[in-house]
């Protein structure tokens, strides 16, 4: 497969596959793959979480998927869900492709990836589908680990049940319009995918937008500003702001784990941060909500 590929390409290999998966599940023949839910928003060295579950669709290869308790290999073909709250981290074998989708604000994105020369997966195409309320998506996805992990009472009926409402759900999501054009060049477009799709992980930055855009750091920042307006670090930083209000808002994550879904492994310094840009600490402004 080319190294880039359009987003009508990107949707239409997205589509197909969850037709693929959508008919496994049916015939009972679908590959799933969950890992232990243990540790739930518990940061770890060198993994990073996210708030809501993701979905991986192997297409090549193997994905090699650490957990703080396990590592599973995730073989062509099979599907692994990723439950919400769970410290990660991927790396590759063979020749390696998938899909991975994932759930945020107000939208859904779909993102191609392949792998690096130290077997790490690298974004080659990624795209976003507006959507009113993830939530509700994600939160079948969610109860389906809850029951796979658990297997208790009529799990093998209610999963399947989820399973096929929740691949369904995506597949009509993906029948939507894909979101409008910015006026922005391809590169910092997907920039911008990277850093929304990346916000969970610590090691989001500019250095690491330009290694996976095949480019120097410091054209990358002045593509941005002179495309933007606004610097590629301020851009991090007011996105991430922006998710730890949306988490305070409407989750009952404690503040710590706020800050490592968000990116930050230092509590203290997320605190610090949210009272510069907004005016408030965390914690006042999750009473404010509140009241």
């Amino acid at each position: 497969m080319a190294e880039s590929i359009s987003p009508q390409e990107l949707v239409r290999l997205f589509r197909s596959e969850l037709d693929k998966k959508i008919a496994e599940a049916e015939a009972g023949k679908l590959k799933l793959r969950l890992p232990k839910i243990r540790d739930r928003m518990a940061l770890r060295k060198g993994l990073h979480l996210h708030y809501e579950p993701e979905v991986f669709l192997q297409l090549g290869g193997t994905s090699i998927m650490s957990f703080p308790q396990e590592t599973l290999r995730v073989k062509t073909g099979e599907v692994l869900l990723v439950p919400r709250g769970m410290p990660h981290i991927e790396h590759c074998a063979g020749d390696f492709r998938n899909l991975v989708l994932a759930f945020h604000q107000d939208s859904i994105s779909v993102h191609l990836s392949r792998a690096t020369a130290d077997h790490r997966p690298r974004v080659i195409a990624a795209e976003r589908f507006s959507v009113n309320n993830p939530r509700l998506i994600w939160r079948n996805l969610d109860e389906l680990c809850n029951l796979l992990d658990d297997k208790k009472g009529c799990w093998r009926i209610v999963s399947r049940g989820l399973l096929l409402v929740s691949l369904g759900m995506l597949l009509d999501v993906t029948a939507g319009e894909l979101e409008p054009p910015t006026g922005l060049s391809p590169k910092i477009v997907k920039c911008r995918h990277l850093v929304i799709g990346g916000l969970s992980e610590p090691e989001l930055s500019v250095k690491s937008l330009a290694q996976a855009l095949s480019c120097s750091a410091d054209y990358l920042s002045h593509l941005f500003h002179l495309e933007t307006g606004e610097t590629l670090v301020g851009y991090i930083n007011r996105q991430r702001i922006d998710y730890a209000r949306h988490l305070l808002e409407h989750s009952s994550l404690n503040i710590s784990e706020v800050a490592y879904a968000c990116g930050y492994a230092d509590p203290g310094y997320f605190a610090r941060l949210f009272r510069r840009e907004t005016g408030h600490t965390p914690r006042q402004f999750r009473q404010e909500q509140a009241g």
